[in-house]
């Protein structure tokens, strides 16, 4: 761990998690996606090469999680943090499970895309809350926010293209409600890398001054 946060200081960047240890949301928020990643992954694809694609990003939040939990948090701590993402993830396939029961839908495409949205919503909103109360960049980093803002359009351009093409099967996705969320999504993840750089030459400022 030491090597890392060694080999972090010296590599001139600006991703901070690895050096602070400083991690935002809770490891606790990724279940509730990864019960999306998962449960999804059976539902929406129809050949393996689908699913298989789909169960990377269930992977990886898989690797994220070992590893934060590994080279963080101490054995009771450890255990405490898997069990409530256990118990929260089992439950989110759950919800999900019941969600297909109420709204069902070929594939299930209906209940992924509403899912998704509010899965979306709140990540963009509390990552530029808590940066901006705290007016510290500890937790944050402008690759990952680069990364969920391309996400975003290349997840919103994939329905929005099924939609123009046949709309009569989407056509929930060209609803007033669905472009608003979605516009309510962007908001903060535009803003966000603006209030990143002012807070980070505000504490460079600040670190040369002492």
């Amino acid at each position: 761990m030491a090597e890392n946060f060694g080999l972090a200081n010296r590599v001139r960047h600006l991703i901070v998690q690895p050096s602070d240890a400083a991690l935002d949301p809770p490891e606790s928020y990724l279940a509730g996606c990864m019960a999306y990643e998962f449960f999804y992954a059976f539902t929406t694809t129809t050949t393996q090469n689908e699913k298989l694609c789909f169960l990377a990003w269930f992977e990886l939040d898989i690797a994220f999680t070992s590893l934060v939990l590994r080279r963080i948090y101490g054995p009771e701590q450890r255990k405490k943090i898997l069990r409530n993402m256990v118990l929260m993830f089992t439950a989110g396939v759950a919800g999900l499970y019941g969600l297909t029961k109420l709204y069902p839908d070929e594939r299930e495409q209906v209940t992924a895309y509403w899912t998704g949205l509010a899965l979306q919503l709140p990540i963009g909103y509390a990552c530029l809350y808590f940066l901006w109360r705290d007016q510290d960049t500890a937790g944050h980093s402008l690759e990952i926010w680069l990364t969920k803002y391309i996400g975003c359009y290349t997840a919103y351009g994939v329905f929005f293209w099924r939609y123009w093409n046949i709309p009569q099967n989407w056509g929930y996705v060209g609803s007033p409600l669905s472009v608003g969320i979605i516009i309510l999504t962007l908001i903060p993840e535009t803003i966000y890398p603006f209030v990143y750089i002012k807070i980070h030459n505000e504490k460079e400022k600040k670190e040369k001054l002492q």
